[in-house]
């Protein structure tokens, strides 16, 4: 009887040690944590196998019987089960050790190699509106939340915490109890935690139990994602589920839900990772004149989220008075500060030098997708309006019909809109009719070849004679040709960096030519343009002002154009002959010292020459430079564009000057460059995409007009900045304001000449202003007086040229439709009561036609010469 029950238990359990072998092939990659803990498992029921056979059964209670034979049995069983556990391990491992595991303890690890996370959070109670936000920096040792108008901010380096309470505009400063890891940090500030810093006590790192956790790969919308799903025990706090949804390569969160016992989601997250976060509690919105408060007490104390929980042993509240404005750096006590309080860090914003990490090729990963365009349009919306209620900025009125018309022409394709254009989007009925004018704009040569003209104005240098290497229309159209495939942006940049060919020939090889070939004013020029960096100013000493640039990373960035070849001898950077490719010698030195510096990359040592192609050559210095310039990950170099055509659209960049991206020059809206540039990257560096966004957003359907002089307005994009006209698009403005035969082309799309025309080269050379802040005036007085008395505006005004004067002459128009149709063709608007009044007045003065015609001249010149007419506004 024995016999047989000992038989079938062991056909049951060999049936299922067979099952559990089979599942091993189908199980998932299993985690750093649970690889250690089976691992100990293991050793534990070895050692206790081991002591059943020897006849000690330690782990039995003394008090239940056990026959030699049952005793036998389940030592075989329980030796063969953990041979069984271990093969199950080896085969588990043998599969998967190619592949990387996931788990929780790989996130975190992931997590600490972020400069700054921060978590939206959004719980089912609301309906899914934003909740809280959260923040976290390992290296900078920075906690932080939002959530309404309440804020806290922890720094562990001073052990600090301070909580703005809203209701009374007060910031109550304390000290922190024990500083907590950052699985603890992760878990109270970003799933949303009320009590802050108190609940980080409660569950850092030392307890949680990773009670079980699992991982699959998902597949949402073509895009590849890791689902991790992991159950925390707390100690005295019940279990926590959380599901996360992983990018396959970083590990880093992209999203994430948080559980309840059904199994159905009570709250989920959204992760982003910036490049730098809040450095104090007023990066977080809290307005500079709030009062500080500190409280002194013989242990630190916790503070709530919600409100100041004030514990009654507390004894001593000294208040701190902070002035309003960024020029208040510190806070002072009104009365002496006990030794035990800590001093406050509120109102700093001085960077330490040592803190500065050095410039480098930034790992922090793209999105993993990009988002809808609908979607990053809205949240480039929410952003701003969150950082305009946190700084008291009231924004401007939305723009006007026929301002925004105006403003998306001029800035999508360098020209004004032609009257016939004007009447049909104003008869448009379409709610949508901005976004289809938008979507056609931006599939116009005219775009291609006005961008064309932006970018060539950014990567020539001032004060360089173009006509020496034959002008500027064959690089124009070599970038119009780009910009109208909507070639990727990095594949442009690849494109120009790496160009050979003779000057003559290759429209790119201007930008090699105008620069002189010269490997220290490439570097000058490519840092500035494609990171946004002037690394040119540590060219004879270390960077003055950027702790992360000495002079030696300069010409080590410059040596990857030392081996382009160079004229010889008497050949002329003109020469025909001239062919610039890539040498294999050619080196750069320190001035003024014989170093050699070697080529090395922002945060790299060298750059070997060992790298090598696919098809095992060596790769040039300049393919090394441009592999590392324009790799997805490299967010200097998608921040850089970002910030760029941010200025081009919006007057001045997020980071301004755009080419001084420095850690103490921060972005005015920080959460919205990330964004865009994790979201620009995401795309593939998709130019067209980034433009159409931007300007559907809110901010630039803004007037740029306000009944109150508000400076704050315009410098934090809540309200147009308004900006100057380039050489380029006065040239275009006139010609298509006043029709003038001699200024247009004949191109069968009706697409504007831009090439090949020599008086409009003339015009853009006298007219073209050095600098790049197109929101303050420019032009001088030798500009004023051609456009008044010069020959383009009196051709475009003559009689026998303008197109526009000519048919106004037609009998069948009023007097009123002839205003109406000068002001449209040059303002793109009706004229006003008064303006109409005061001009009707003029026109009647007239005796005859010709006398009329003579009036419309003076009126249209009057148009041309008004600074309404030559800002984008």
């Amino acid at each position: 009887m024995n016999t047989g029950h000992e038989q079938f238990e062991d056909e049951a359990s060999q049936r299922r040690v067979e099952q559990l072998l089979r599942t091993t092939f189908a199980a998932p990659p299993m985690s750093a944590d649970f690889v250690n803990r089976i691992s100990q498992q293991l050793d534990r029921e070895f050692a206790f196998s081991s002591s059943e056979v020897n006849g000690v059964a330690h782990a039995e209670p003394a008090t239940i019987p056990l026959s030699q034979a049952a005793t036998k049995r389940r030592s075989t069983l329980r030796i063969f089960g953990t041979a069984v556990a271990a093969a199950t391990l080896l085969v588990a491992v043998g599969l998967w050790s190619d592949r990387p595991a996931y788990g929780w303890a790989a996130m975190i690890q992931a997590l600490e190699g972020c400069d700054w996370v921060q978590a939206i959070s959004h719980s089912q109670a609301n309906d899914g509106a934003q909740a809280a936000i959260g923040w976290f920096s390992q290296s900078a040792q920075v906690a932080a939340h939002e959530e309404g108008q309440a804020r806290v901010y922890l720094n562990f380096q001073t052990n600090t915490a301070e909580n703005f309470d809203p209701a009374d505009q007060t910031i109550y400063q304390h000290g922190l109890t024990e500083p907590s890891q950052l699985s603890g940090e992760f878990l109270a500030l970003l799933l949303g935690m009320k009590e802050l810093p108190s609940a980080l006590a409660n569950v850092d790192a030392t307890n949680l139990e990773v009670v079980e956790e699992s991982w699959r790969e998902v597949l949402e919308e073509n895009d590849k994602f890791i689902e991790l799903q992991v159950t925390l025990r707390q100690k005295n706090k019940g279990l926590l589920r959380l599901v996360f949804l992983l990018d396959s390569e970083t590990q880093l969160p992209v999203s994430g839900r948080v559980l309840d016992e059904r199994q159905r989601a009570k709250k989920s997250l959204e992760f982003s990772y910036p490049q730098q976060g809040p450095d104090s509690i007023f990066a977080l919105g809290v307005p500079r004149e709030a009062k500080v408060v500190v409280a002194s007490l013989a242990k630190p104390v916790a503070v709530a989220l919600a409100g100041v929980e004030q514990p009654e042993s507390a004894v001593v509240v000294e208040e701190l008075v902070v002035a309003a404005g960024p020029e208040s750096p510190t806070a002072q006590p009104t009365t002496d500060t006990p030794s035990q309080s800590t001093t406050p860090a509120v109102a700093t914003e001085e960077r330490v030098a040592s803190n500065t990490p050095a410039l480098k090729f930034k790992a922090a990963a793209p999105l993993a997708k990009p988002l809808e365009e609908q979607e990053l349009v809205t949240q480039i919306n929410t952003r701003l309006a969150d950082f305009w209620q946190a700084q008291g900025i009231r924004p401007a009125a939305p723009a006007s019909d026929a301002e925004f018309l105006r403003r998306v022409y001029l800035d999508l394709t360098g020209r004004i809109p032609m009257v016939s254009e004007v009447y049909a989007f104003m008869d448009d009925p379409g709610a949508d009719r901005r976004e289809r004018l938008v979507d056609d704009l931006l599939a116009r040569r005219d775009h291609a070849t006005h961008l064309a003209a932006v970018w060539r104005a950014v990567l020539l240098p001032e004060g360089v004679d173009l006509n020496l290497y034959g002008g500027t229309n064959k690089f124009d159209a070599w970038l119009a040709d780009r910009f109208g495939q909507n070639l990727p942006y990095d594949e442009i940049v690849r494109q120009l960096l790496l160009a050979e060919g003779r000057v003559s020939e290759s429209g790119p090889i201007l930008f090699y030519a105008s620069l002189k070939l010269n490997p220290e004013e490439l570097a000058a020029k490519t840092s500035r343009v494609f990171l946004g960096t002037r690394m040119e100013c540590a060219q004879c000493h270390d960077h003055p002002f950027d702790d992360r640039i000495a002079q030696t990373d300069f010409w080590g960035f410059a040596a990857h154009f030392a081996q382009i070849s160079r004229p010889q001898g008497k050949m002329e950077m003109t020469s025909p002959v001239l062919r610039v490719h890539d040498n294999h010698h050619g080196e750069v030195m320190l001035p003024d010292t014989e170093t050699v510096i070697a080529p090395h990359l922002p945060g790299k040592e060298t750059t070997a020459s060992t790298e090598k192609t696919s098809e095992g050559t060596d790769l040039s210095r300049r393919r090394q430079l441009v592999d590392w310039l324009t790799n997805q990950n490299n967010d200097l170099f998608a921040r850089a564009a970002v910030n760029r055509v941010w200025q081009q659209l919006f007057g001045r960049g997020l980071v301004d000057p755009v080419d001084d991206m420095r850690p103490d020059n921060p972005a005015v809206c920080p959460e919205v460059l990330d964004l865009l540039t994790r979201d620009f990257a995401a795309s593939g560096f998709d130019l067209r995409r980034l433009l159409r966004a931007l300007v559907l957003t809110d901010a630039y359907q803004l007037s740029s007009g306000s009944p109150q002089d508000e400076p704050s307005q315009a410098l934090c994009f809540a309200r147009m900045n308004m900006k100057n006209f380039t050489a380029d698009q006065l040239f275009d403005c006139i010609a298509v304001a006043t029709r003038n035969e001699g200024m247009l082309g004949n191109a069968p799309d009706g697409a504007l000449a831009r090439t090949e025309n020599m008086s409009r080269q003339a015009f853009i050379e006298q007219f073209r202003a050095a600098g790049e802040n197109r929101t303050e005036y420019q032009a001088g007085v030798p500009q004023a007086l051609t456009l008044m008395h010069g020959s383009v505006v009196h051709g475009a005004t003559d009689l026998k040229s303008s197109g526009l004067l000519k048919s106004l002459n037609a009998p069948f128009f009023t007097d009123e439709q002839r205003l109406d149709t000068l002001f449209l063709a040059t303002l793109s608007r009706q004229p006003e009561p008064t303006e109409r009044a005061k001009l009707l007045d003029y026109l009647e003065s007239a005796n005859n036609a010709d006398e009329r015609l003579a009036i419309l001249g003076d009126v249209l010149w009057a148009l041309l010469n008004s600074a309404e007419f030559t800002f984008i506004h």
